[in-house]
């Protein structure tokens, strides 16, 4: 802008109009979580809220930026979603503000799947998926009964070699050394695997008729407890149905499960249908949320169902031979 006075111009001025009515922004502040630090698994997300100050400033957008988005990827919305393993740094951004949040993305947690038996020889596999086998390993004898559980608590599901009444505990899936042996039972007896009382390891318990003999050590001696359940003519599953981190019994009659969720006698706490009564049945945590359902085998068909409800399978796949024998287990670790 200039001026003239009396023939005189003086020189030109810069003026800025400002709006009094804008209120700018002075700082931003991570509000969820409020510790800065954010824990997501692969594949998972969770949203990042942000809020900026004062809280009458004109424009309260806030922007975000990941600093690895190969690791952890943020949207608009400061939705974080876990890419690979590691850690990223989340920025909230508003008019020359900032404000961090450190994320740490770990491993999905895995789930059950399948292993196949064909003589000696074991061949699993770490996916619900067809497929060639991941390992293949051969230990024991023909004739052995081949059980599979969490023996040692260290996540990972491995090999027990039955013969007779002695048990042969394998804590690798390689079975190249013995962890332990003991005795439990009699040579003709149905032996079912299970976290009985809920300490992160896998032990035994017979099965005579209705009444089942729970063990919960892997070493030679009598029953820790006693319980009856069903007929003796029902097909029995063992998992765990609620998630309370015990194993417990499920009567199969037909096509029709009968859900108890406590080692004691008494009544089902849930019953409902799934596949045919003649079909194989498999138990499993399918979907690692540690909850055990219910997976039918027709041939080499696997109908996996996520719940304990009636209804049609969430996924299916094919996996080995129709003749094989079928294990079930967390071969990688959770």
């Amino acid at each position: 802008m200039t001026a003239t006075a009396g023939g005189v111009v003086s020189p030109a001025v810069a003026v800025t109009v400002t709006d009094a009515s804008l209120v700018p922004v002075t700082g931003v502040k991570v509000t969820d979580p409020v510790s800065g630090k954010l824990e997501v698994t692969v594949g998972s997300s969770k949203t990042v809220k942000a809020s900026v100050s004062p809280a009458n400033a004109t424009d309260r957008t806030v922007s975000w930026s990941s600093s690895a988005a190969s690791v952890a990827k943020v949207d608009a919305n400061g939705k974080v979603t876990g890419v690979k393993e590691g850690t990223a740094i989340i920025v909230a951004f508003s008019q020359g503000h900032a404000a961090l949040v450190e994320v740490t993305v770990k491993a999905a947690p895995r789930g059950d799947t399948l292993g196949i038996r064909r003589g000696t020889e074991y061949h699993f596999r770490y996916s619900l998926s067809t497929g060639p086998a991941d390992k293949t390993v051969r230990m024991g004898m023909s004739n052995d009964v081949a059980l599979v559980g969490d023996w040692d608590g260290d996540g990972k599901d491995t090999l027990m070699l039955r013969r007779g009444n002695m048990n042969y505990v394998y804590n690798d899936l390689d079975g190249k050394t013995l962890a332990r042996s003991f005795q439990y039972g009699a040579a003709g007896d149905v032996v079912l695997v299970g976290d009985w009382d809920g300490d992160g390891k896998d032990t035994l318990a017979v099965r005579r008729g209705n009444a089942f003999h729970i063990r919960n050590s892997l070493t030679t001696g009598p029953a820790d407890r006693v319980v009856n359940y069903g007929l003796a003519t029902d097909q029995i599953l063992v998992g765990d149905w609620d998630g309370d981190g015990k194993d417990t019994l499920m009567v199969r009659r037909g096509n029709e499960n009968h859900v108890r969720n406590s080692l004691t006698t008494g009544k089902a706490d849930r019953i409902f249908n799934y596949g045919l009564a003649s079909d194989r049945i498999l138990v499993g945590d399918w979907d690692a949320d540690g909850k055990d359902t219910l997976m039918v085998r027709r041939g080499n068909e696997n109908h996996v169902r996520n719940s304990l409800t009636t209804g049609k399978a969430d996924r299916i796949f094919n996996y080995g031979l129709a003749t094989d024998t079928v294990l079930v287990g967390n071969w990688t670790g959770r």
